[in-house]
């Protein structure tokens, strides 16, 4: 039974953008993306220059053939999130050996 009496709570839609980068881009944890994204979830990012990425798998893919092309070379950074309704931006900062230099995303 749930704590407040048997009733689902949903969470903001910026508190599962937090859970997700936080636990799964960061910390590379899986079951927070199944747990956080959406089958449906559409982001925009510039992993996908074509476009938007469409759907948790897809998605999943985006960041590990990121993380494969370049390799990290200090934690990401989270620098903000923005929202509107159930929009939400996340801005990052990934600092990565092919660059070795910072580029916001």
């Amino acid at each position: 039974m749930q704590p407040n009496g048997g009733a689902v709570t949903m969470q903001a839609p910026i508190d599962v953008v937090h859970e997700f980068t936080t636990g799964f881009v960061v910390h590379d944890d899986p079951p927070i993306a199944d747990r956080t994204l959406h089958a449906n979830a559409c982001g925009i990012t510039g992993l996908t220059p074509t476009g938007p990425i469409g759907g948790c798998e897809a998605y999943q893919a985006s960041l590990d053939a990121c993380a494969t092309a370049f390799r990290a070379v200090a934690p990401l950074e989270i620098l903000a999130y923005f929202a509107t309704g159930d929009r939400v931006v996340a801005r990052v900062r990934i600092t990565t050996a092919a660059q070795e230099a910072s580029t916001d995303g």
